[in-house]
């Protein structure tokens, strides 16, 4: 006579050599003689999770739930699985019905924390990794975790706190040096950032990232040598990084060094032909040396790039005003003010071209938008009364 348990038995070899297709039938052939095996039903779920098969693994263990409300196993894959799912909300009530039933069980507070960290709720992350560190308390995974969910809710003095005690609990760890040093770096302490950044590399010195991120706390600083050093061997180590790159370039430019700094900049184009932002400081640094037609270049390819940017059309707009371009500078400037109407240097420039041109009427009513956001500009105030338009502000 055909038993459940021999099929039983038989899926669960299958499943112990991964056979787990095989094994799905033989629970299934075991359930159909055993309807109510709430353990079936349980291991029938875990098979399908093996499998991808999400769906058919959640009815498996609400039902074998159904069965027994108090499978504290059950609670904990099914909370699992629809953590995978993103289904947050729903993992967070199987969590807590499986800490209801085994309180003193650390791993079930760090499955909390890790789904209320996903759902972006640190503060409730943080208050269920300190319930695991109560039970456990030499666990360097938990107060990185914990320290990752202080700094996301902006609690820096927490977050540096949590990740300081992790490395009490594991001192060679690396990346947890890095993150503390960026931690110090966002507080603007740059000596204790640059002091994690060096102990990170005294144990993995091959990481650009913490050279890249060294060079910018030296920047921070003003210790621009320093910077360049340490950003030269980020860019050894990935030369394929534009961060860098306009890093350097920002030192070299703020230096006067222009030719260094066009240099950067150019290989940042290389790496990403579409970054808007560096055709416009390429055209910035043109400007600055003369070269007026490779700056115009610049800017407008800057502009194709993103049409929208303020920054990048004022540039244009000036450039072109300077040149004597106007009509070219105008249509800059009506773009700047359209989508910015309280761009008061805009207007002002707008109603010197408009004079320029002989249309009096759109000089004056640019002037008095102008003169609405700065009502203390003398220059637009005799502008306005040297046209006899002068209107109240």
């Amino acid at each position: 006579m055909e038993k459940a348990q021999d099929h039983i038995n038989l899926g669960t070899a299958f499943s112990l050599s991964r056979r787990y297709e095989d094994a799905i039938v033989e629970f299934k052939r075991a359930l159909e003689l055993s309807p109510s095996d709430g353990e079936i039903l349980f291991q029938l779920g875990g098979l399908c999770t093996n499998v991808g098969n999400y769906g058919d693994a959640e009815n498996y263990f609400r039902k074998s739930l159904d069965l027994n409300s108090m499978n504290l196993n059950a609670h904990v894959k099914l909370g699992l699985l629809l953590e995978v799912q993103g289904k947050y909300p729903d993992a967070v009530e199987e969590f807590i019905k499986a800490v209801e039933l085994n309180p003193g069980d650390a791993g079930l507070y760090n499955n909390l924390g890790n789904v209320f960290s996903k759902m972006g709720h640190y503060n409730d992350a943080v208050e269920q990794y300190q319930k695991y560190i109560s039970i456990n308390p030499s666990n360097a995974e938990i107060f990185f975790k914990m320290g990752y969910a202080h700094e996301q809710a902006g609690e820096l003095d927490g977050a540096i706190s949590a990740y300081e005690r992790a490395l009490i609990a594991n001192p060679r760890h690396a990346a947890v040096y890095a993150i503390l040093g960026h931690a110090y770096l966002k507080r603007g302490e740059y000596d204790a950032a640059i002091t994690q950044f060096q102990q990170a590399l005294k144990i993995n010195p091959n990481e650009p990232e913490v050279h890249l991120k060294l060079g910018q706390a030296y920047m921070s600083m003003g210790r621009y040598d320093e910077a360049l050093e340490v950003l030269k061997l980020a860019r050894e180590k990935n030369p394929n990084n534009t961060e860098v790159y306009l890093k350097m370039g920002m030192i070299y430019a703020g230096r006067g060094q222009h030719e260094e700094a066009i240099q950067m900049y150019r290989r940042v184009m290389e790496i990403n032909p579409h970054d808007a932002s560096v055709h416009n400081v390429l055209g910035y640094i043109y400007d600055k040396q003369g070269d007026l037609q490779k700056a115009l270049d610049e800017y407008q390819a800057a502009k194709k790039i993103n049409p929208n940017d303020i920054v990048i059309l004022e540039n244009l707009g000036n450039l072109n005003y300077r040149q004597g371009n106007f009509d070219e500078a105008a249509s800059d400037y009506e773009r700047v003010v359209a989508l910015n109407p309280s761009h008061g240097e805009a207007h002002s420039k707008l109603g010197n071209i408009f004079l320029k041109k002989g249309d009096r009427p759109r000089a004056v009513g640019h002037w008095e938008k102008a003169l609405a956001l700065d009502p203390s500009n003398e220059i637009l105030k005799n502008n306005l009364k040297i046209l006899g338009e002068t209107k109240p502000v």
